[in-house]
C-alpha cells in the first residue's frame, strides 16, 4: 500500500466522514471549503494506516539496506511502501520494540 493505497482508501473514509467531494483527474479531489478540517482529519488517519508514525522509517538506499538486513536476521516482518516519493519500512505492532532497537543498531552501524 502506498500513494495508490491512499487514492483508493480515500473515496470510503470521505464517505464515511460524510464528505462530500469529486474526484477530478490524476487521482485528486474537490472538496467543500467548509470541510477542509474534517478533509485534513480523514487524510492523517488514512497516512496512519499506509505509513505508521511509530511503526515505519524512511532513510536512504545505504542505511535502509542495513535496516532490512537486521530485521531478516532477526525475523521481523515488514513491508516495503512507496509514499509520497519515498520508500518506507513498515513493520507489525508485535515487532515494534524489537524493531525500533534494530534501527537504532543500524544507525550506529552505519555510522561505525
Amino acid at each position: 500500500m502506498g500513494d495508490e493505497g491512499l487514492h483508493q482508501l480515500a473515496p470510503d473514509a470521505f464517505d464515511d466522514a460524510g464528505i462530500w467531494y469529486k474526484q477530478l483527474p490524476g487521482s485528486r479531489f474537490e472538496f467543500k471549503l467548509k470541510d477542509k478540517r474534517k478533509v485534513e482529519n480523514v487524510i492523517g488517519q488514512l497516512y496512519q494506516k499506509i505509513v505508521p508514525t511509530y511503526r515505519s522509517v524512511s532513510f536512504g538506499p545505504e542505511m535502509e539496506a542495513i535496516v532490512l538486513r537486521k530485521f531478516n536476521e532477526n525475523s521481523i516482518k515488514y513491508d516495503v511502501r512507496q509514499f509520497q516519493g519515498d520508500r518506507w519500512v513498515v513493520w507489525g505492532e508485535a515487532d515494534s520494540s524489537k524493531a525500533k532497537m534494530l534501527v537504532s543498531e543500524a544507525k550506529k552501524e552505519l555510522i561505525a
